[in-house]
């Protein structure tokens, strides 16, 4: 294998480098490790757990020993990462917290794992190919056609992540393999990197002369337009799966501080991005959960019911779990043992070629009854049109039983081409309910109202939506919109007491865009 890599990282415009890379190479040429963390400005400690994973990768790697998996060595990374992680800010005082993305090649094969919102990026000639989707609530609006690609970069929800290094939940990090015919570019880069580089620019910048250099000269052209920059760290890296040669080659530009300092390393050295400086940085990176696959439903109904996900917050604010909603309310349900409680969560690789004729819910359906994630009465039902990112096609899916809604279970399935590659959400396996409930839905309202003191005004026919209970009991529920004090919500209903299971505003505040 050969690769050419360029590694950048700059503090941005802010008072300490929180960023830290690192390129590990095997002396026989057997692979090559590339990764970034991002430290959680959020919290303290950020920079302590974005330097604890990389010397945590170095010490693996030195470690790893003869007869070892790509995906094995990735998994033991991850959690390494996190139990030391955990470690320092014990010692320390601390709460640190990180993103993590790595690239791992070994001959043709090219592995990677992510967790937060750095990303893995493959790029060909023409331009990107298939990146990673990030951990964060910006990429969940995306997904759901509330915002745009475009606008991904600079909504408010970019500052929550769904999972991270550190912290008291494990991380919940996705791994990926890569199809080197794709393309052999590979960007691994936090997001102050992608947020303001655009895809042409990259491949602009593989292709000129000098990338490293190329890199650092346009990053300094952004810079001297933006207000307030996040620090930014990229590796971009070549790879041929062909012959090895006797050396590689790492062009090192990093920008620490003020200063610019290159340098030239040979294969079977590493490459370690250190910044230093002061104080502690605003901006914080959003982690937790497991690729592609929250639904808002979930998110919200989890911030309150018991094992909500721990959530990271880029500037230091809030998390999802601890504060409002995107909507700008809290989304509630009653607590206690009548509330509805976390599904369970779904992470499938697949390699599924549609067959002619073959629907993409139907080939789906048939995966997960095989592995019985659903049963014979269950379904998927398009929800939203489909998202194209580079190569890559991500569609959603709610799950219905018996042709009603189930509560929170929403699947994200991502192809390329006529091939299913992942699904990942959240789904009910081995639902029981006992049919339709005694009281429709003007009757449920009203005991509602009785239950809960409040005036409850329906504003539509309301509809059934099976919703799973603690103890994984499921009921059949009211789900409606209503007027009440509280203004428009959209509420879940128990037939059977009158008790509000969920609720949530109707409209929605839209926050303003981050300063840059």
């Amino acid at each position: 294998m050969n690769a050419t890599a360029h590694a950048f990282t700059h503090v941005g415009q802010r008072q300490e480098n929180q960023d830290r890379l690192t390129v590990l190479r095997s002396g026989d040429g057997d692979g090559s490790l590339f990764l970034v963390a991002d430290g959680l400005g959020g919290h303290r400690g950020g920079s302590l757990a974005a330097q604890t994973v990389v010397d945590t990768a170095a010490d693996l790697w030195a470690r790893r020993g003869r007869d070892w998996r790509s995906e094995d060595f990735l998994r033991s990374l991850v959690s390494q990462c996190h139990e030391r992680v955990n470690a320092a800010g014990r010692a320390a005082g601390l709460d640190p917290r990180s993103t993590l993305a790595a690239l791992l090649v070994r001959g043709s094969e090219a592995v990677s794992v992510h967790a937060g919102d750095s990303r893995v990026m493959q790029y060909s000639r023409a331009g990107l190919a298939v990146r990673t989707l990030d951990h964060s609530m910006a990429q969940l609006n995306v997904l759901r056609g509330a915002i745009s690609e475009a606008e991904l970069a600079t909504h408010p929800s970019q500052t929550h992540l769904l999972t991270h290094v550190g912290g008291e939940a494990p991380p919940d990090a996705e791994f990926k393999r890569w199809r080197l015919a794709r393309g052999t570019r590979f960007v691994i880069c936090s997001d102050g990197f992608w947020e303001i580089f655009s895809d042409g620019e990259i491949v602009a910048l593989f292709e000129s002369a000098d990338p490293g250099t190329a890199v650092a000269a346009a990053y300094e052209g952004k810079l001297a337009e933006l207000e307030r920059h996040d620090n930014t760290t990229a590796i971009l890296a070549v790879i041929d799966p062909g012959p090895r040669v006797a050396w590689y080659w790492l062009s090192l530009a990093a920008l620490v501080g003020a200063g610019l300092a290159a340098a030239l390393l040979p294969a079977g050295r590493d490459a370690r991005g250190q910044a230093t400086s002061a104080a502690g940085r605003a901006t914080a990176l959003f982690a937790g959960g497991a690729g592609p696959s929250y639904s808002l439903a979930a998110q919200a109904e989890g911030r309150e019911g018991a094992g909500a996900r721990e959530g990271g917050s880029r500037e230091g604010g809030a998390s999802p779990a601890e504060g409002a909603s995107e909507s700008g309310g809290r989304s509630e349900s009653g607590g206690g043992p009548g509330s509805p409680v976390p599904i369970d969560s779904l992470h499938v690789s697949l390699d599924r070629r549609l067959k002619t004729g073959e629907s993409l819910a139907s080939a789906i359906e048939d995966e997960l009854r095989q592995a019985g994630r659903i049963g014979p009465a269950d379904t998927l039902a398009p929800k939203g049109s489909p998202g194209r990112i580079g190569g890559t096609t991500v569609s959603r899916f709610g799950q219905t039983h018996e042709g009603m809604p189930v509560f929170a279970a929403e699947v994200v399935a991502t192809t390329e081409g006529s091939r299913v590659i992942r699904v990942d959400g959240h789904l009910a396996s081995r639902i029981e309910v006992d049919g339709p409930p005694a009281r429709d839905y003007p009757e449920t309202v009203a005991l509602a109202e009785r239950a809960s003191g409040e005036d409850i005004d329906p504003l539509d026919e309301g509809s059934l939506v099976v919703v799973r209970m603690d103890g994984r009991t499921d009921v059949v529920a009211w789900s409606g919109s209503v007027a009440t004090g509280r203004g428009s919500e959209r509420v879940i209903l128990d037939p059977a007491t009158g008790a509000v299971l969920f609720r949530e505003p109707l409209v929605l505040q839209t926050g303003r865009p981050a300063v840059r």
